[in-house]
């Protein structure tokens, strides 16, 4: 009892049933690359807790917390535990990106008309205001290099993270914050967290 209002009052006790945003079995839109049966992530529910390292200062920060409550649906793009940071070692991310900036994207349908417009003073939305994107790396800090990854990452050169952090919930992880969610192996994943949070 004391947990379960604990979790409440903290907002991770707040669920919010299946719906057109809460992805369900019964939901009118099905596909095999969503990952309908995990019990780390649950439709609805905020994410689980995560420490990261952002890359452009080396702070160590709460990965849920990074991207501000601006109205935007946050993308967590998790890149996996084979995907090397280093140029031309990424494969599956450069074509994710490559996808995610064509032209009939749901992320350009979207897109700001300007693309030339000052990106620093809106760093959490520099293509689209319905969108913002965090990227984090199953690598340590000194191995990312935020110029050899996609023209799309540069952009949110303050939304890249080194995955580096221990955490003792799951401390023979390679990667907690991916481990948190429920990757342990070479898959990686994108986590749509709608604007408010769940």
């Amino acid at each position: 009892m004391f947990k379960a209002n604990c979790e409440f009052t903290a907002g991770f006790g707040v669920a919010y049933n299946p719906n057109i945003f809460n992805h369900s079995l019964e939901h009118p839109f099905q596909h095999p690359l969503i990952i309908t049966d995990s019990q780390k992530l649950r439709p609805g529910r905020i994410m689980p807790p995560s420490n990261v390292t952002r890359v452009v200062d080396a702070n160590v920060v709460h990965l849920e917390n990074e991207i501000p409550f601006n109205g935007s649906f946050r993308l967590f793009i998790y890149a996996g535990l084979s995907q090397s940071p280093k140029k031309g070692a990424h494969k599956a991310l450069v074509d994710f990106a490559e996808n995610l900036t064509a032209r009939d994207s749901f992320y350009s349908r979207f897109g700001c008309e300007d693309r030339r417009r000052d990106n620093h003073h809106d760093m959490d939305n520099p293509h689209s205001r319905f969108f913002s994107l965090a990227l984090v790396l199953a690598a340590k800090r000194p191995e990312i290099e935020i110029s050899d990854l996609p023209d799309v990452f540069r952009d949110y050169s303050g939304r890249v993270y080194a995955d580096d952090r221990k955490d003792i919930k799951v401390l023979d992880a390679k990667a907690s914050a991916h481990a948190k969610v429920g990757l342990t192996g070479d898959e990686g994943a994108v986590v749509v967290v709608r604007p408010d949070g769940h």
